[in-house]
């Protein structure tokens, strides 16, 4: 999240508020900041002005940011995770056809202060246009790592989302095998994938029926990631609804795990005057909302 120009990104760990400032002499701002360890922050970086993606350091009580952009400018970066002491990215890259084409990369994170270009392995993923989320997990009893990963290609198509799953050999230098798999086409609208999450037995992932009053939770469970528990929908026709826009990234919808595999999902909602901040609560593999909370405020929730 990006706040303003003095204040970048804030967020909490161990009982600690950890803030990111802009700058200390560069020109780098921070897109989405993730903790690594227990004091130190890791954020998307662009470079101020033009598309030029890296990533940002920051260590709590530290003044000295460490910034180191990727060595070509045709990628943006939309998501950053960490396992052990490798940070694992998704996002685009624009091709010499002058299209996109999804990507995953990852690099070391020990030597991340003592570079200055990115030593990175960046893999195309083929039949995706952008990767906007990802997670990585080991395989149990297994050096292989599993990430999963999301994204959207041309939302004019009936079938835009993308769910990818990967494995990697933790001790390669390359992706060991990837499958694909295209989201069906709905009767009540196109499902545009918006966020996922890591609990202790489940990955979570929603998106967004667009458009309509409506998200789905999908259900994969980390023993076998490959083949997907259940798929939930949730429907809204209370007072209380979701915000929907042409642009179906407008108001995103975001989800996190909390408290083993229980699930937050936040979005914006509206009475039709007045703007809220909506938080589902629930379990993973549930098909029902436990219990709701709305935050009024005077502007849009993003």
């Amino acid at each position: 999240m990006l706040l303003s120009n003095i204040l970048q990104s804030q967020t909490w760990t161990n009982h600690h508020s950890m803030i990111a400032y802009t700058g200390f002499g560069t020109d780098a701002t921070a897109q989405k900041i993730k903790v690594f360890n227990q004091d130190t922050l890791i954020g998307i970086t662009k470079k101020a002005g033009v598309e030029h993606y890296g990533f940002s350091m920051f260590q709590n009580g530290n003044n000295t940011e460490y910034v180191t952009l990727l060595d070509t400018p045709d990628i943006i970066i939309s998501d950053v995770t960490f396992l052990d002491d490798t940070a694992y990215f998704c996002g685009k890259r624009l091709t010499s056809q002058n299209t996109y084409i999804g990507v995953i990369g990852r690099f070391s994170v020990r030597d991340f202060v003592n570079t200055t270009t990115l030593n990175c392995q960046i893999t195309d993923i083929n039949n995706t246009e952008h990767l906007i989320g990802l997670v990585a997990f080991y395989k149990p009893s297994s050096n292989l790592v599993h990430l999963i990963a999301i994204g959207n290609d041309n939302i004019l198509s009936s079938n835009p989302g993308r769910i990818v799953y990967i494995d990697f050999q933790n001790n390669s230098n390359s992706i060991s095998s990837y499958l694909v798999f295209f989201t069906q086409q709905l009767t009540i609208g196109k499902e545009i994938m918006q966020d996922i999450c890591l609990s202790n037995h489940y990955i979570s992932v929603v998106s967004l029926v667009y458009p309509s009053n409506t998200y789905i939770i999908r259900t994969f469970e980390r023993s076998n990631p490959n083949t997907m528990l259940s798929s939930n929908v949730f429907a809204f026709s209370n007072n209380v609804y979701f915000n929907v826009a042409s642009d179906p990234f407008m108001f995103p919808i975001h989800i996190t795990s909390f408290a083993g595999d229980k699930l937050a999902i936040c979005l914006s909602a509206t009475d039709g005057q007045n703007f809220f901040t909506m938080v589902n609560f629930g379990s993973s593999n549930s098909p029902n909302i436990a219990y709701t909370q709305t935050i009024p405020h005077n502007d849009k929730a993003n």
